[in-house]
């Protein structure tokens, strides 16, 4: 319980210039705690870059270097979990995009509910400072987004070794669990964990990822590789086809690609922080590195919480057991005893005004003859 207070305190404040990586120790405070936890300043921005690539490409080190040129960029831990009223608009959002089998509606892009909802959305992210995107959910909404903002810069990250099978390998050790964890004990007693959970499969399906197989749910392999070459190209591609420049980006280039990139935005003080650590020699951010051993101590959670349920399970088991012999023994000295002749009762009172034979018969021993006294001789 200690813990539990502990981890629903401490509530973060809306930084411009600092980042908390996601570690254990903030993972579970957001899962018990609760999200939301970052009321955002109210500083209406236009988005100035927007950030197509996958989940899993190093997008959390995106969001540090942002962060580094002042630039503000919502992801799915800064903007959906950290931001006041952001998780609640994305879960309604979703849940009007899906079916009862959490299966996306044929034509959701287009429903008018579904729009108006995504235009919430967007000018809650706006309205709440944020400058730029990065990550799923928004990605899934990156042509939208590209119609929006028309002088954005587009970002395709991709992960840092340029491996389709290294990056299919961190999404199935990490998010791609989600699916598989969250519903079980203890998260599934998390009030917004279901709609959690929705909003994620959600957001897989609106980037066009296969689906989850199996029990417990988890991605393929080998479809996570196809689908991640599909992705990088197709978006790359139509990036191009609308006359928009695209830097393809991984973490390991470096910071030079970037802040050239970057100058094209003409903002003199993203210009000057560039500089600075351009001449510094500084490494490009290289955050978020803590999510697989975050994965592996949520495994151990669920474990515990299983082996808990079944050490409960024993001990209703063990107590039925007892009670059913206890029972048993019961009936069985009960039945038992009644299948005893019982002991004839020696009739109450005296026997002698009945014949001899019945007196015997009824187990009574006749009345000793009245003495009379001598002196009454």
């Amino acid at each position: 319980m200690l813990l539990l207070l502990a981890l629903a305190a401490g509530a973060q404040q809306d930084s411009a210039d600092s980042r908390e990586d996601i570690t254990i120790w903030n993972t579970l405070q957001q899962t018990f705690g609760g999200v939301g936890q970052v009321a955002r300043k109210k500083d209406p921005q236009e988005l100035k870059v927007i950030n197509i690539g996958l989940a899993r490409t190093a997008t959390s080190s995106f969001v540090t270097a942002m962060r580094e040129l002042g630039i503000k960029s919502y992801h799915m831990k800064d903007g959906v979990q950290d931001s006041d009223g952001h998780a609640d608009l994305w879960i309604d959002h979703a849940a009007l995009a899906l079916d009862e089998a959490d299966e996306a509606k044929p034509g959701w892009r287009t429903d008018p509910a579904v729009v108006a909802s995504r235009a919430a959305v967007f000018k809650k992210i706006a309205e709440d400072g944020f400058n730029a995107t990065a990550d799923m959910p928004m990605n899934g909404y990156f042509k939208e987004l590209l119609e929006l903002y028309p002088k954005a810069l587009v970002v395709l990250t991709e992960h840092p070794t340029g491996s389709a099978e290294r990056w299919a390998n961190s999404v199935r050790a990490t998010i791609g669990r989600n699916a598989e964890l969250f519903p079980q004990k203890p998260f599934a007693w998390i009030p917004f964990m279901k709609g959690f959970v929705r909003m994620e499969a959600w957001a897989w399906q609106a980037q066009g990822a296969p689906r989850r197989k199996g029990s417990p749910p988890a991605f393929d392999a080998a479809e996570l590789v196809d689908f991640y070459g599909k992705w990088n190209a197709e978006a790359e591609a139509w990036v191009a086809s609308k006359g928009r420049k695209l830097l393809k980006f991984k973490a390991s280039d470096g910071w030079k690609p970037m802040c050239d990139f970057m100058a094209a935005l003409g903002d003199k003080a993203i210009d000057a922080k560039c500089a600075a650590i351009l001449a510094s020699g500084a490494p490009f951010p290289a955050a978020n590195v803590d999510l697989r051993t975050v994965y592996a101590v949520l495994e151990k959670i669920v474990a515990f919480f299983q082996l808990a349920d079944g050490m409960v399970a024993i001990a209703v088991l063990a107590t039925i057991a007892v009670a059913v012999l206890w029972i048993s023994a019961k009936c069985f000295l009960s039945c038992c005893c009644r299948g005893k002749k019982a002991k004839p009762r020696r009739p109450e009172g005296p026997c002698t005004l009945q014949p001899v034979q019945s007196i015997v018969r009824a187990g009574c021993r006749p009345a000793p003859p009245t003495r009379v006294p001598h002196d009454r001789l």
